[in-house]
């Protein structure tokens, strides 16, 4: 049923328009969709970054779409991420230093004035911390990583220390949840609510 034309549908030429308008509908979303990736393109292409928030970086308010350092969370970054996956041997055992730290996700409100962030740190979200190019100076988008225009906070060498470190761990790393004589739907999905 269309609402907001007057068609009526029951009829053979009323649902023929229907599906012309459709058709127009899905033409414009698909080129809205494809202009969208082409900007966010450009603009990494530029160094500028598309959005999202990262620890150790604020967005600059003087020059649009360039991260600033934030001084009160580069030495988070560096030595309660990077040295001390160095020094820990692994992303688990870095979340958990975090978690008897009290470091916690930054928190930030959208435009609408809803707030996201503030939990802790689990191992994913480490890992997505120590592999995150943009803590070199570069922008990523589409797998690709160009120059940004903001300040690396962790220098290249310690930054591939700890790439080194994390692919040995991922090569042997043994499944604790190997498959077992039965399925279970939920298994690796729930966590516990005290510990993580």
């Amino acid at each position: 049923v269309s609402l907001y034309e007057n068609f009526d549908t029951t009829t053979a030429v009323g649902g023929a328009m229907l599906k012309l308008i459709l058709v127009f509908a899905e033409l414009e979303r698909e080129q809205t969709a494809a202009r969208t990736a082409a900007t966010m393109q450009y603009r990494a292409e530029q160094g500028l970054w598309n959005g999202g928030v990262r620890l150790g970086y604020d967005l600059d308010p003087d020059n649009k779409g360039v991260l600033k350092v934030n001084p009160n969370e580069t030495s988070i970054v560096i030595n309660d991420f990077f040295k001390k996956c160095l020094e820990l041997g692994s992303a688990s055992k870095v979340a958990q230093h975090l978690a008897k730290q009290g470091i916690r996700r930054p928190r930030h409100t959208s435009r609408k004035g809803k707030t996201f962030g503030g939990g802790p740190y689990y191992k994913q979200a480490v890992i997505n911390v120590l592999t995150d190019k943009v803590y070199l100076g570069m922008i990523v988008h589409s797998g690709e990583a160009y120059p940004g225009q903001h300040e690396a906070i962790v220098d290249e060498d310690l930054f591939l220390q700890v790439q080194d470190l994390l692919k040995r761990n991922a090569e042997t790393c043994t499944n604790g949840r190997a498959q077992g004589e039965h399925v279970f739907l939920l298994q690796g999905l729930v966590r516990c609510g005290k510990c993580g």
